[in-house]
């Protein structure tokens, strides 16, 4: 035996004696320790459980929960009616998962009208679908065939707008200069980088059409690779472009032929970027002519506001136009002021809010939405023109469900606020002694459905089309027991049911 293996095999005997002269004292230490870890624990999960906290405990306005009877399809939609209360109707829900819907209304010429509702066949990209409604939302058409070739290949969430109606209903909104009777309707599908594959940012796509969607052109691409390659710059990574599009005005006071389209990148960045269009007739031909003006920081880089909103995630930003105020109220001076609904995605804070008075050139500081307003890609229209609105989105709240929950989230589903825009810009006051409060919340999709068919963190996304008293919802989420995959939802119901 070498010198080593004498060494190893004393050491082994004197470890053992020591076990053989200590093992009661042994024993007990690890019963004490075990004892020990046993009552830590029972005192961290009393902790935890005791302190757990739902939805609701945040939440200061009365929640209405919309019917969960039976999503219908479209046969039974069909014989239900149109004019009931409320209907749910399946919009799609193929195998494989689909999700992130946007819808727009178009004149048809028809009492109603007509809904396009556009989505990607796949998480955020993939081939984009377009399905119609001519009655506010309660049945719908078969995937529509004959789309741009360019659509089987969409890279982000498809955003839709109709320029010509404008989005206010109001006189003089919408593309100035249109003599035939047109229905101009736009498309939207960004380019963003997509990990794991091989899209690398590429700027946005744009398709548009001048029959009210009947046909479209085919994708142009706008501030992508062969762009940045021309001009020695980056293409710019474009996430939900555009997640709003809204018409500006001149000095006048009048609407001009340009909107203000925002989009943000992974590192959350939010731009804007103008659209402007000049309409031109050659031989009672319209032409359109299009541009969209290079992406700027929307705040200003480094500014305040600049730095706060990519700090905590500012994305996925709708802007709303104020309209509708009384001559007497506290924020008549805000009459056409552009008021702007974040999401946070650091959930670091709520959600967030900031106000323009010039057009979208400088904005209020940043400030932070209530719980009841809190969430992801928010989507809203005037129920009429007092200045009541329907706010449609994800609920998602940045705290803990409890002490011991790995992540700040907290949701139940589908949610939708409605309140006055008088509301909206008290949030963003300097003087939080101001916030008034909406009037309730509408669980669209949500808690009622059950389990983890309605909660959850996947849903909403929702196009919101508000006509002659009606609104639409269209959203996506697991709101049928047993799938596995999220299904597109339309919800249909009278407005004036819930305007006080």
């Amino acid at each position: 035996m070498t010198v080593d293996e004498e060494v190893k095999v004393g050491a082994g005997s004197r470890i053992k004696e020591f076990f053989r002269r200590n093992a009661k004292k042994i024993k007990l230490a690890l019963i004490i320790v075990a004892a020990v870890a046993v009552i830590l624990a029972i005192i961290l999960l009393s902790v935890h459980f005791t302190g757990i906290r739902e939805v609701g405990d945040y939440l200061s306005l009365p929640v209405v929960k919309l019917p969960a009877d039976k999503i219908m399809t479209q046969s039974e939609a069909a014989s239900y009616g149109g004019d009931e209360f409320f209907v749910r109707t399946v919009v799609d829900a193929p195998d494989g998962y689909i999700a992130h819907p946007d819808t727009v209304w178009v004149d048809d010429g028809t009492a109603d009208g007509k809904i396009l509702a556009v989505y990607p066949l796949g998480h955020g990209k993939g081939e984009i679908a377009m399905r119609e409604s001519s009655d506010m939302g309660v049945t719908w058409s078969e995937r529509r065939s004959g789309l741009p070739a360019g659509w089987k290949d969409s890279q982000e969430t498809p955003t839709v707008y109709n320029l010509t109606e404008g989005m206010l209903g109001v006189e003089g909104d919408g593309i100035q200069g249109l003599t035939g009777g047109e229905q101009v309707v736009v498309l939207v599908s960004g380019c963003p980088y997509w990990p794991s594959t091989s899209y690398d940012a590429d700027g946005f796509n744009f398709s548009y059409s001048t029959d009210g969607g009947d046909t479209w052109t085919d994708f142009e691409k706008f501030y992508g690779k062969d762009w940045a390659n021309a001009c020695g710059k980056s293409a710019f990574d474009c996430i939900v472009a555009m997640a709003s599009l809204t018409q500006l005005k001149g000095a006048d006071g009048n609407f001009t032929n340009s909107w203000m389209g925002l989009f943000h990148d992974h590192e959350f960045n939010v731009y804007k970027t103008v659209l402007t269009c000049e309409p031109v007739y050659t031989d009672g031909v319209l032409n359109l002519n299009w541009q969209w003006s290079e992406p700027v920081a929307l705040f200003g880089a480094g500014s305040a506001n600049d730095e706060f909103a990519r700090k905590n995630g500012m994305c996925e930003v709708e802007a709303v136009r104020v309209q509708g105020l009384a001559d007497d109220s506290p924020y008549a001076e805000y009459e056409d002021a552009i008021i702007l609904l974040g999401r946070a995605e650091k959930r670091t804070t709520r959600s967030l809010i900031s106000v323009s008075t010039n057009e979208g050139a400088i904005w209020s500081t940043i400030r932070e939405l209530p719980y009841d307003l809190c969430g992801d890609r928010h989507k809203a229209e005037y129920l009429d023109d007092s200045g009541n609105l329907i706010v449609s989105f994800r609920q998602l709240l940045p705290v803990k469900r409890g002490p011991l929950s790995p992540k700040a989230r907290l949701g139940d589903g589908w949610y939708a606020w409605v309140g006055n825009v008088e509301d909206l810009l008290s949030y963003a006051d300097d003087n939080p002694a101001n916030d008034t409060d909406g009037d309730f919340l509408l669980e669209v999709g949500g808690t009622q459905f059950g389990g983890a068919y309605g909660s959850g963190f996947d849903n909403g996304y929702s196009g919101v089309v508000v006509r002659n008293g009606v609104v639409s919802l269209v959203g996506y989420g697991k709101f049928i027991e047993g799938r596995n995959d999220p299904i597109i939802m339309s919800c249909t119901f009278g407005a004036t049911l819930f305007v006080k």
